[in-house]
């Protein structure tokens, strides 16, 4: 019995150099990501630039300023403007709810300019809300960091619970410069 758990042991030892290449190859092959690194805070808006799989990710975010909606429990809301300059992916405008949205409900995004407001349908996927087209993630990032001088996102929660999320536009426009030259992008 000894003899059978010496030859064990030793086969054991023997393996760990196999298993441990095994583990370094698949972590050579698993999606990497650093850390997002803070470009700078530009009022209501805050600027940064990560990397995921040797590729950078340049965004924008700005948190809801008010949240009205008869919740109980529910993640920090926030809003997204995201460039991907290897994928050739600019200006994707994304909504994070902190709730799972209603599943096919259509999120608005209100952008007040004076008296004046424009409305943009989004689609949702989980707690994100995304706009439909490239098209309508062009013009939801002009009004937003040049036009715009607030936000309303109005959705409802897997639950039904309708919300009400005012964002502040102030800084936008800066903290997009920001992330467009540190992503080689002419805006």
């Amino acid at each position: 019995m000894a003899y059978i758990f010496l030859l064990l042991t030793v086969i054991f030892q023997l393996s760990l150099p196999a298993v441990a290449k095994q583990k370094e190859t698949q972590a050579e092959n698993y999606p990497r990501k650093t850390g997002p690194r803070k470009i700078g805070e530009f009022e209501d808006w805050r600027a940064f630039v990560s990397e995921e799989n040797s590729k950078k990710i340049c965004y924008i975010v700005s948190f809801s300023k008010t949240q009205k909606g008869n919740y109980k429990k529910r993640g920090k809301p926030y809003i997204m403007i995201t460039h991907r300059p290897e994928d050739k992916s600019y200006n994707v405008v994304s909504v994070h709810a902190g709730y799972k949205f209603l599943k096919d409900s259509k999120p608005r995004v209100i952008v007040m300019i004076g008296k004046t407001k424009k409305e943009y349908e989004l689609f949702v996927k989980g707690e994100s809300a995304w706009a439909p087209s490239d098209e309508v993630d062009q013009e939801l990032t002009k009004m937003i960091t040049k036009l715009g001088e607030s936000l309303t996102v109005k959705g409802e929660s897997f639950k039904g619970t309708k919300i009400t999320d005012t964002y502040s536009l102030k800084g936008s426009l800066a903290a997009y410069k920001a992330i467009s030259q540190e992503c080689n992008f002419k805006f």
